[in-house]
């Protein structure tokens, strides 16, 4: 994405609370890294733990890059003599930090030059809705004249430079390498995903987050959490962050609530809600040949709003962007053209139609509640009967898989059970799982193949009728036994409509 350089700093001045030794104090540093593959001369490794292995198993291979430093955490039982030694006869610095972990994104921010105070974050946190709401904020201030990045699960960088991301959010050094690469391209705003998992593992430490958004806390990710509670404290990390000037919340939800009725310290605390009183409240909702249209009552006073999305639950997520583009100083006329050019995101709600076959939409909901909602909003347009694709991620949740299901069969008429991302876990326990959530085994059909599923619902169907494929959105691989294919749920579906028409 463009070719800036982050200065070049001296050891001392990067670990600036660090006693160095006048040898290693003016040393250079060129790069940071936490992987040892992504090592290079006078780059500091971070040798810390991961989930599954230990930066330190690779310290041989990072040393032959040509060093500068080696940071490791100071209560690291792995930093034995035999290591030290290893660390110090290469010639490079030893740096033991307090939950070093935690302080990376500190570091890397400093070095990267985004701890100027120069531009501003936003963090949108939540269950469901990140991805659009953090797209639409960002397609909003664009449309607006305003250059916003973007950082979330289907791309970062900023518009004309877009490149694919990995997840939601990266680790440490490379947020904050994007952060730099947004900022080199003028860009004063940030829009940014922020996941659980980065915040509770100290992954956007060092961001200057400057707003912060609750889109919901429903069941998620409590294979890593372990509870509900677990994952809502992470959560609210972000809504009492150093340096925030004002958190958006869904005074809807019941983690929401919660957030509303904590002391805010002077942070300007903005509400939205569909159903109940707030700051910026839904009036009327509604969906006609345009999309989704809402009247809106705010600060500002009512605003008549016309989108092009589709999908009742999208409500939250414009009001959301709308809240945010308050608290950001635009004006009430500016917002009103700005939702109204707002496109869907891809994989999110994403209409596909042919001249002949049923109407098909790609969404990426991959939890209950997410399923149940697009199944609502998808029940309401269909002549016909209602389809139902989808399938749930192995090694993760498995108490969700029957609320899949039970949400599944509230909306769809026709459910196919197939493979979503199985990752190690044996495919047969996953969809087993699935289908006890099903009021009988015979209910839904099971096609382990995700190609062949998505292609027996399309031809299965009529052409009065709408099929929801959910799960995968806009990935393109599958997960199987460790190996990525690739695989496209959007690109199946296109292909198989043409095949059919």
């Amino acid at each position: 994405m463009g070719a800036a350089k982050p200065q070049v700093w001296a050891l001392a001045d990067l670990f600036s609370d660090v006693a160095l030794s006048d040898a290693d104090a003016g040393k250079a540093v060129l790069g940071l890294a936490l992987d040892s593959r992504q090592c290079q001369k006078g780059y500091v490794f971070f040798a810390l733990a991961g989930d599954s292995t230990h930066g330190l198993r690779f310290l041989s291979a990072a040393l032959a890059h040509g060093l500068v430093a080696v940071v490791v955490d100071d209560a690291d039982i792995e930093v034995n003599e035999h290591i030290r030694d290893r660390i110090e006869a290469s010639g490079a610095a030893l740096i033991a930090l307090p939950a070093a972990a935690k302080q990376v994104g500190v570091v890397a921010a400093r070095f990267y030059g985004n701890d100027a105070g120069d531009f501003s974050v936003i963090g949108v946190t939540g269950t469901d809705g990140k991805t659009s709401v953090t797209s639409f904020i960002a397609q909003s201030l664009g449309e607006c004249g305003v250059t916003a990045g973007l950082i979330g699960t289907v791309k970062w960088g900023v518009p004309g430079h877009y490149h694919m991301s990995d997840m939601t959010t990266p680790d440490p050094i490379q947020l904050q390498h994007y952060l730099f690469e947004i900022r080199s391209h003028g860009a004063g705003i940030v829009c940014m995903e922020v996941s659980s998992h980065a915040l509770d593992q100290g992954r956007v430490a060092g961001v200057p987050f400057k707003v912060a958004v609750l889109t919901n806390l429903a069941r998620d990710h409590l294979d890593y959490h372990g509870t509900v509670e677990a994952y809502a404290e992470a959560k609210a990390q972000l809504f009492s962050w150093p340096g925030l000037d004002a958190v958006v919340i869904n005074a809807d939800d019941d983690f929401g609530q919660k957030l509303l009725q904590k002391p805010t310290d002077g942070v300007n605390a903005v509400s939205y809600s569909v159903r109940s009183p707030s700051d910026c409240h839904a009036e009327a909702v509604s969906e006609n040949a345009q999309g989704l249209a809402m009247q809106m009552s705010t600060p500002m006073g009512r605003i008549d709003v016309q989108s092009q999305l589709i999908g009742d639950f999208n409500a939250y997520n414009v009001l959301a962007t709308v809240a945010v583009l308050q608290v950001l100083g635009l004006s009430k006329e500016d917002i009103f053209a700005a939702i109204r050019a707002t496109k869907p995101v891809e994989g999110r709600m994403e209409k596909f139609t042919s001249r002949i076959g049923p109407t098909v939409v790609v969404d990426y909901a991959h939890t209950p509640q997410a399923l149940e909602a697009a199944l609502h909003t998808l029940a309401h347009s269909c002549a016909g009967r209602l389809w139902c694709v989808f399938g749930c991620g192995g090694e993760r949740d498995r108490g969700k898989r029957a609320q899949m299901a039970i949400a599944a069969e509230r909306y769809a008429v026709r459910v196919i059970v197939t493979d979503d991302n199985p990752r190690r876990e044996p495919a047969e326990q996953i969809v087993a799982d699935i289908v006890e959530g099903f009021s009988s085994r015979d209910f839904p059909t099971v096609i382990h193949d995700r190609r062949e599923a998505i292609r027996a619902a399309i031809t299965g169907a009529a052409s009065e009728d709408w099929v929801l494929v959910a799960g995968k959105g806009h990935e393109v691989s599958q997960d199987t036994q460790g190996q990525r294919t690739p695989f496209s749920d959007r690109q199946v579906v296109t292909q198989v409509m043409e095949a059919c028409a």
